[in-house]
């Protein structure tokens, strides 16, 4: 990945060909068939349509819309605080909408990047801890909220609701706290 980046090829195509690569480890390391039988298909389906969920939100013109309504409630808001709400909406609707965790992640994405732009912060470290909000599920492969509260058995879908609240906030303040803190230690500012 890092010989192609430094050879001239951009970032995204980098990423997108290295997770295709690791999403099917068939050549040279197992056999095809039970490989293509156990390939997580579910991060494939996110890593193939969320690119294309944010296109249509973006270029529909509804991040925009959303921008001219929201940026003059949020003219003074602190790079921290704009972190801390984009993950914590982030994190509440993907526990509240589970079966559109990838529509919601395009949705908040696409529309709070062009608004970090236009307020002046720096997209990439201010969106980052709502994009670990919003991937969770992707990356443990388990709703965090439901297993929390199924182990004893049996669950009513109010049980998840306080767990996944306070995880939820929980998420969204340490994640938020430790990005513009260390970002700018790495060299990265939180401003454009």
């Amino acid at each position: 990945m890092v010989a192609a980046m430094m050879a001239g090829v951009k970032g995204p195509y980098v990423a997108l060909l290295c997770a295709g690569i690791s999403v099917f480890p068939v050549v040279g390391v197992a056999p095809a068939g039970p490989v293509i039988k156990k390939a997580p298909w579910s991060a494939l389906l996110a890593i193939c349509t969320l690119p294309l969920l944010g296109n249509v939100i973006t270029d529909t013109g509804l991040s925009t819309w959303v921008q001219d309504v929201v940026k003059p409630l949020l003219g003074n808001v602190s790079p921290l605080a704009l972190c801390m709400i984009s993950a914590l909406l982030m994190a509440v609707l993907v526990n509240l909408l589970v079966n559109a965790m990838m529509g919601t992640m395009a949705l908040v994405m696409s529309i709070a990047a062009p608004l970090c732009v236009a307020l002046g912060y720096n997209p990439t470290i201010i969106l980052l801890p709502a994009a670990f909000a919003g991937s969770f599920y992707w990356c443990m492969g388990v709703n965090q909220y439901v297993a929390i509260n199924k182990e004893y058995g049996w669950w009513d879908m109010k049980d998840p609701i306080i767990p996944g609240l306070l995880a939820a906030v929980f998420i969204a303040v340490v994640s938020s706290v430790i990005a513009c803190t260390l970002g700018p230690v790495f060299g990265m500012s939180l401003y454009l």
